[in-house]
């Protein structure tokens, strides 16, 4: 069975390549978006927190633009952090998987096996 005259064999190779251009397309602009999570936060006069809403002098994140008070610009860090190592698993985890239908995709030529 053919799609659009492509065999299945290259119907999922486009499948991953495909999934994995759209993962390096989200690390990419999360990346970009937030660089240097350390330093990523920049002090402004008093403004509303966008979390508790307080009147506080407050810092605004360099990657969503978002105003926070000192308490809760440490828990979006925080946040982030996590959010960007879940992302370095998945995108671990999907390499894995790949590499090992790649391998499993080469015994199963023919002429491969002895």
């Amino acid at each position: 069975m053919t799609y659009y005259g492509l065999s299945h064999l290259d119907t999922r190779k486009l499948y991953l390549f495909s999934i994995t251009s759209i993962l390096s397309t989200l690390i990419h602009k999360y990346t970009h978006n937030h660089k240097n999570i350390q330093n990523m936060a920049i002090a402004t006069d008093k403004a509303h927190c966008i979390i508790c809403g307080k009147d506080k002098r407050s810092y605004k994140c360099g990657g969503c633009l978002q105003v926070f008070c000192f308490n809760h610009l440490v828990d979006h860090k925080q946040e982030l952090s996590k959010q960007f190592y879940e992302i370095e698993v998945n995108r671990d985890l999907f390499r894995q998987t790949t590499d090992l239908q790649k391998h499993c995709n080469s015994l199963s030529q023919p002429g491969l096996v002895g």
